[in-house]
């Protein structure tokens, strides 16, 4: 069972924090404030194309993110909540 699956089952997403902004994504990666730390989970929330969790696996000085999985480039408003 993957970790999503779990979260949805018992309705807990374990949020912490959020920030609601307009997101951009690029070269599959995204940035973040410096409140999101390597190995932290998030969630991806409005998005059209990467709605989903993710592993932090990589956070640079710049705050750009890689995650466990690659992100499709795009910008929206929507929400990166911290789990």
């Amino acid at each position: 069972m993957m970790i999503s699956e779990l979260m949805s089952i018992t309705n807990n997403y374990f949020e912490k924090f959020y920030i609601y902004d307009k997101i951009t994504i690029t070269d599959g990666k995204i940035t973040l404030p410096s409140k999101f730390v390597k190995g932290q989970y998030i969630r991806i929330i409005n998005s059209l194309l990467n709605d989903g969790i993710y592993k932090i696996t990589e956070k640079g000085g710049d705050n750009v993110a890689t995650l466990s999985s690659i992100l499709e480039d795009e910008t929206f408003n929507g929400f990166v909540v911290g789990l």
